[in-house]
C-alpha cells in the first residue's frame, strides 16, 4: 500500500488557525494505491492520530462510496478545500450528496 496524497480532515482542518483551539488528536485522509482487503477504506487508529486510507478512486466513486455507506459523517471530507480541489469537485457534485 503506497500513499499518494494525505489531507488533514476533522476539527484540525477547520480550527487549527484559532489560537484557543486545542486538538485532542489529528484526523487524516490518505489516498493510497490499494487498500488491504476488499474495502475501499480502512481506518487505523494510532496514539494521537486516526488515518482513513481510501483507495484511489474517481470523484464519482468517492460520492457513491459516501452515499452507499449511509454514514452522514463521511460527507465531511467534501468540505475540505484541498481534498475537493484534488478531486476536481464542483457545486454540481455537491448537490449529489444532498
Amino acid at each position: 500500500m503506497k500513499v499518494i496524497k494525505t489531507f488533514i480532515i476533522g476539527s484540525n482542518a477547520f480550527f487549527s488557525n484559532i489560537p484557543e483551539f486545542k486538538s485532542k488528536d489529528i484526523d487524516e485522509l490518505s489516498i493510497v494505491d490499494k487498500t488491504l482487503g476488499k474495502s475501499d477504506v480502512i481506518n487505523i487508529k494510532f496514539k494521537n492520530k486516526d488515518v482513513f486510507f481510501y483507495k484511489e478512486m474517481s470523484k464519482q466513486d468517492f460520492i457513491k462510496n459516501t452515499l452507499d455507506s449511509n454514514v452522514p459523517m463521511k460527507a465531511g471530507k467534501f468540505l475540505i478545500p484541498d481534498f475537493v480541489n484534488y478531486l476536481g469537485f464542483t457545486i454540481e457534485d455537491l448537490k449529489k450528496l444532498k
